[in-house]
């Protein structure tokens, strides 16, 4: 399925595909269970020479057994026969379980349709014997026999070539077909049916196990995901689907042509009651197993809905039918190959069908949505707002008789631009956009965030949402609390005690306490009022802190947060701040955590400053994704409690379960023990909560008179959140799932990058991963701005992530811990993608450049810095060299 084609997927994909998920309160025509395959032994066992009794006995025409040939077929048996007198008939002999009543309906339909003028309907002859005049006989056997007038041609199949007329001759026709059918009714109609898409989803289902290729599983269970979460966004559209009696079977078998022209529709064997649109979807699944899809399907489209118009709805959901109906065809055919594989007419365009399907999950949104302008323009709502003056767009032009005009070309606005223009008159000029191009949302859900145009992103980045953008589970306690009470810690309420008794859970017992924020950086501005009223008596207030690190936006904590105060408009490092060296695994520079926890205490002591606190996030985000070498917390922390100081594990951004290993990222360190945790970002899913948690000593030593109060933190609503999150981890085994997919990633990520000389590592623990870019292997320079071209060009290809790192260099991946094997698959099929058809050698010897440039900047900024005195000097080489990244906008497509 095409990311322009869905918005708001569903959370749990292995639940849907399970038989979960996807609304219980959406409206599906059938039971879930409500289908049936044929038997193995459905198909009769059927001669010719029984087949001339038959004619003979029931019809009265004399045919030799010479003229008597079988034709394929799915599970009925169907012989061509020439009577005597020269002409041609059909003998349909029905399977084993065929009801009575649905070849009664197919006759129904057929005369119904000859009354209305469609050609080409089969006319059924009639019997002689047991009862003159009816057209189906029972052979000795059970089965139901009829015979039917044979219509010479050639099935489309057969032909070397499919010219656009003759596409569009079928969708005349079908489009007819629809019509005549609409007011046609029939008891037999709504049957069980394994081919009518009202049950493809459970058909889809109950035949994964019969999938042989796991490429080919994981093709499928995305496609069938995509269509559930599809059918979930657009719940309103696809109730008011319509729904009569359809055909149901226009493969290119059953259409039959003369000289290259239609000529016929055959086989009604697959008639029932359906959504009407899945009759044109059916043709346009077949017309896209052959050369250029789109366009075959543009033209069946756009001839069909000249006799008969589709709704808004049945617009919408087209393609995603179209997807459906293969995604059927796929499971069937593989059920078939297993169970029947002596039948190699099942297996006919199997082999098509699969490539279709990957196919359409290929397709550009973009290609979707000029396919849907071409065929419905009146679906898509191209913003279009009323402006004082028109802006002019273009240069001057030429009028089309080729006159130089004064004139320019005038276009209106998209909503976009008048969002970006009302964002730059209400919000501060200081906060910043993701990406040169940016997103406009409207929308997410799981691991998928969709803008405005209904284009899909696959969110890799997006840590924030832990179990999902807009989980249901989540979402709803939410509501619930929002609903029944709302208010603060001064009142005993049981639902932020249990929380707070459940959260505590998880930690070592001497982690005892918790006080509940509203954000990270309230969070840390808490836990260093803590610490420092922990050292007040020993007159310490000093902290500790690691180079590159960020620990919140507040004015003290911006103080401590390298990663703020050392860049552009930074005041430079505080002088209770000392910063120690980051550790940097890509180089293997500074790793000795003893010794660099020893320098930086000895300066400290030198300037007769005294450290009250130790505050390091237990894997290193905004540093750059850097995974700590085992020990190394260890040491520093040993050191930090043998000088007196409080050590602080930051788990704001690597917390709960997101390492896959342990729930807590300082645990993946051997005998660590935090004296706080900082909790944050990932705690309520997207809902302002954060937490301190710390022992009983410090929590009574900071309750000096001075209360603590927030008027938000342990609302019920953030309580619920918080719980909820909880519950979802544990439910869904997330943490596991963190773990499993991470470890794929991280294999894979290094197995595509192995050959790239601009690859300078891979690295990460769970779902926290980044890769550091260079200017090449040799001399490990960094490059900014190939991490941030490579980051564009994944958001062009609809995945999210986005660059880290004291330098920018590095592609961060922290997507929501329910991120799927099959969205991991996505990524890195994205990766090779980028690294094989975009990344061209000119391409990179210009990114090489610009590097190479930022290298030089940040070298001599270096040397001023060293240059000069005084501890007001900023570390002005991020800042300088950055001019280099922005110099790069004219590459980025």
């Amino acid at each position: 399925m095409s990311a322009g084609l869905v918005a708001h997927p569903v959370q749990n994909q292995s639940a849907l595909l399970d038989g979960g998920g996807g609304g219980d309160d959406v409206e599906v025509d059938a039971q879930a269970e409500d289908w049936e395959l044929e038997p193995d032994n459905g198909k009769p066992k059927f001669s010719c020479i029984e087949a001339k009794h038959i004619i003979l006995r029931h019809f009265g025409l004399r045919v030799p057994v010479t003229k008597i040939k079988e034709l394929d077929s799915e599970r009925d048996r169907n012989f061509v026969v020439e009577a005597e007198s020269g002409k041609k008939y059909v003998l349909k002999v029905s399977c084993s379980s065929e009801n009575i009543g649905v070849l009664e309906m197919q006759e129904a339909a057929w005369s119904h349709l000859r009354q209305r003028g469609l050609h080409g309907v089969p006319f059924p002859v009639s019997s002689i014997r047991p009862k003159p005049g009816r057209s189906i006989v029972e052979y000795k056997s059970g089965n139901l026999c009829r015979l039917v007038e044979y219509v010479e041609g050639v099935p489309l199949s057969e032909l070397e070539s499919v010219s656009d007329n003759a596409w569009l001759q079928i969708g005349r026709y079908m489009g007819r077909l629809s019509a005549g059918l609409q007011d046609f009714e029939h008891d037999a109609s709504d049957r069980r049916h394994c081919w009518d898409l009202r049950r493809g989803e459970q058909v889809v289902r109950d035949c994964l196990p019969y999938i042989g290729s796991e490429n080919r599983l994981a093709c499928l269970k995305e496609a069938a995901f995509v269509f559930q979460s599809f059918r979930e966004e657009f719940r309103e559209e696809f109730e008011s689907l319509r729904r009569s009696v359809i055909h149901g079977d226009c493969n290119d078998n059953n259409v039959i042509t003369r000289n290259g022209k239609f000529e016929c529709l055959i086989d009604y064997g697959d008639m029932c009651l359906s959504y009407t649109v899945a009759e044109l979807a059916i043709a346009c699944a077949y017309a896209s197993m052959y050369p250029d899809p789109l366009s075959n399907i543009k033209t069946l489209v756009q001839a069909y809905q000249l006799d008969f118009k589709l709704t808004d709805g049945e617009a919408i959901f087209l393609i995603p039918l179209i997807v459906h109906r293969l995604c059927v065809s796929c499971s069937i055919s593989s059920r078939n190959s297993k169970r029947n594989s002596e039948n190699e007419y099942l297996q006919v365009n199997s082999g098509s069908a699969w490539s279709s399907l990957k196919y359409f999950q290929s397709l550009g949104s973009q290609q979707v949505l000029e396919f849907l302008g071409h065929c419905f323009p009146s679906v898509l709502f191209d913003r279009v707002r009323y402006e004082r003056c028109w802006e002019d767009s273009h240069k001057p032009s030429r009028t089309s008789s080729g006159l130089k005009s004064d004139k320019t070309m005038i276009r209106t606005k998209s909503e976009l631009d008048l969002l970006k223009e009302m964002r730059t008159r209400v919000m501060g000029s200081n906060i910043s956009l993701l990406y040169e191009d940016p997103i406009h949302l409207v929308s997410g859900s799981g691991c998928y965030l969709v803008d405005e145009k209904g284009k899909m992103y696959l969110d890799a980045v997006n840590n924030v949402p832990h179990v999902g953008h807009s989980n249901a589970t989540v979402a709803k306690a939410v509501a619930e609390a929002m609903q029944k009470l709302n208010t603060n810690t001064r009142y005993i309420r049981r639902d932020y005690l249990e929380y707070a008794r459940d959260l505590l859970a998880t930690f070592p017992p001497s982690l005892e306490v918790v006080y509940f924020c509203n954000s990270g950086s309230e969070a840390s501005d808490l836990a260093l009022r803590i610490a420092r009223e922990f050292g007040h008596s020993k007159k310490k207030s000093d902290v500790v802190v690691m180079n590159g690190a960020y620990h919140g936006h507040t004015a003290s904590t911006i103080g401590i947060s390298p990663y703020e105060f050392k860049r552009l408009g930074g005041k430079g490092k505080p002088e209770s701040t000392h910063v120690m060296p980051f550790p940097d695994t890509c180089r293997s520079l500074h790793l000795d955590g003893d010794k660099e926890s020893k320098k930086v205490l000895e300066a400290a002591r030198r300037s007769g400053r005294k450290v009250c606190a130790f505050i390091c996030e237990s894997l290193l985000s905004c540093g750059g994704q850097v995974i700590l070498p085992q020990g190394y917390l260890k040491a520093v922390y040993a050191n930090m409690k043998a000088a007196g100081a409080i050590c602080i594990a930051d788990e704001v951004q690597c917390g709960f379960g997101r390492s896959g290993e342990h729930f807590w990222a300082f645990q993946s360190q051997e005998d660590v023990l935090p004296d706080i945790v900082v909790l944050g970002e990932s705690i309520g899913n997207g809902f302002p909560l954060s937490a301190v948690v710390t022992t009983r000593e410090l929590a009574d030593t900071s309750a000096n008179g001075m209360e603590y109060f927030n008027t938000f933190g342990g609302c019920n609503a953030a309580i619920a959140a918080g719980h909820s999150v909880l519950k979802v981890l544990k439910e869904e085994n997330l943490q596991e799932n963190a773990k499993a997919v991470g470890r794929y990633l991280l294999q894979e990520l290094k197995q595509i990058t192995k050959d790239c000389d601009f690859v300078g590592d891979v690295r990460g623990l769970g779902l926290f991963l980044g890769i550091e870019f260079v200017i090449s292997k040799e001399d490990m320079l960094y490059a900014p701005n190939m991490a941030k071209f490579i980051a564009n060009v994944f958001k062009k290809r609809c995945v999210l992530v986005s660059t880290d790192g004291m330098f920018e260099n590095v592609i961060k991946i922290k997507p929501p811990v329910c991120f799927t094997m099959q969205q991991a698959d996505t990524l890195l099929r994205t990766l090779r993608t980028i690294l094989e058809k975009d990344l061209t050698d000119d391409l990179i010897a210009q990114l090489r450049e610009k590097d190479l440039i930022y290298n030089e900047n940040l070298k001599e900024s270096d040397r001023e810095a060293q240059s000069s005195s005084g501890t007001s000097v900023i570390c002005a080489g991020i800042c300088l060299a950055s001019v280099g990244i922005l110099a790069m906008s004219s590459l980025i497509p």
